[in-house]
């Protein structure tokens, strides 16, 4: 029987938890699933795939390419009308594709249906809900007739913040076709780019229930929790130049891309401006500007960004001593 949804799993080395993650898709009732894994690990997890009889799933090897590459090889082999992604070390709760597909069934012009996710680590829940928050007065205007499922135009939201985590997402086969698939450029934000381009040019269906678990782990893609939060911060900064450079985005969406531009550009340079990692933090402060060239706090960082690490501690030193000053010291005041 040919499957409904194909569900792509890249795996490298995370033997750990993938029979877990195996075992969320499989037990999905209501719909036909098969499971293209596509393996690039140095410690072979998919040899224990051997241990499933279930003849849905399917292993494919690829030397490895990153997470783009993985999925892209998976989309190839996968047979479903519609596909759907998941992480090696993510899980589904039950449920998932059958509110999914009846979603996109209701819809039909919508491209992809995202649900919420939580967030945790191994015995520890770190975000009960990761998007709604996000999406809450954006839902106040895109209700639609399925309980607990918005319905609408997403771009602008998306452009803004990346809103929707790929092991929950199911798209249709044919808007992958239509939009292309991940950018194998990309290490990290391959999936933020792909759904801009996607919603672009159709609504999308947000289902306010937490049906997927994303797994925080150091060993993960996205690095330990020190890292994470600028690495994804380059990364969206990356998609959006990507996405300037290219013209894809609508003129009357251009204002707002130059406003987040320039608002991420300065967060990530003072970041790396506090690290002393100096040509980082100019490379950044100067795609701002080209975004909001009146940035006058931008070039005053983007000028400090040339001085001897010497003279930026020099200068720390100096405000912290007067930060520190008590309120009535005479010298305090000048």
């Amino acid at each position: 029987m040919t499957p409904l949804v194909s569900v792509i799993i890249p795996v490298y080395n995370g033997l750990e938890y993938l029979e877990r993650a195996l075992v969320s898709v499989l037990e999905q009732e209501g719909v036909a699933v098969e499971v293209v894994l596509i393996d690039s690990s140095t410690d072979k997890s998919c040899a224990m795939v051997s241990r499933f009889t279930d003849a849905r799933v399917r292993c494919y090897f690829q030397e490895p390419r990153g997470v783009s590459a993985a999925r892209n090889l998976g989309i190839q082999h996968a047979q479903g009308e519609y596909i759907a992604f998941q992480d090696a070390d993510d899980e589904w709760l039950p449920g998932k594709l059958m509110m999914q597909v009846t979603a996109l069934q209701r819809y039909p012009d919508a491209g992809l249906v995202f649900t919420d996710t939580m967030m945790f680590r191994d015995g520890e829940v770190i975000q009960e809900a990761m998007n709604r928050d996000m999406l809450r007065d954006w839902c106040r205007s895109h209700s639609s007739d399925l309980p607990g499922c918005y319905y609408g135009g997403l771009y602008e939201q998306l452009l803004v913040r990346d809103c929707m985590n790929t092991s929950s997402v199911l798209v249709r086969r044919k808007v992958l076709e239509e939009s292309g698939t991940f950018d194998e450029n990309f290490k990290v934000g391959e999936d933020y780019d792909l759904w801009l381009r996607i919603a672009k040019n159709h609504p999308m269906i947000f289902i306010d229930r937490v049906l997927c678990k994303y797994r925080v782990r150091d060993g993960g893609l996205s690095g330990g929790e020190e890292v994470r939060g600028i690495r994804w911060l380059d990364a969206h900064i990356a998609v959006r130049e990507k996405h300037r450079q290219l013209n894809w985005v609508p003129a009357e969406h251009v204002g707002l891309l130059n406003e987040i531009l320039s608002q991420r550009c300065w967060e990530a340079g003072w970041n790396y401006f506090g690290r002393n990692q100096f040509q980082e933090a100019r490379r950044h402060f100067w795609m701002g500007l080209r975004a909001r060239p009146l940035g006058l706090r931008t070039w005053l960082y983007w000028c400090g960004s040339f001085l001897p690490e010497q003279v930026v501690e020099a200068i720390r030193s100096i405000r912290q001593a007067n930060k520190e000053k008590p309120i009535d010291d005479p010298h305090a005041r000048h």
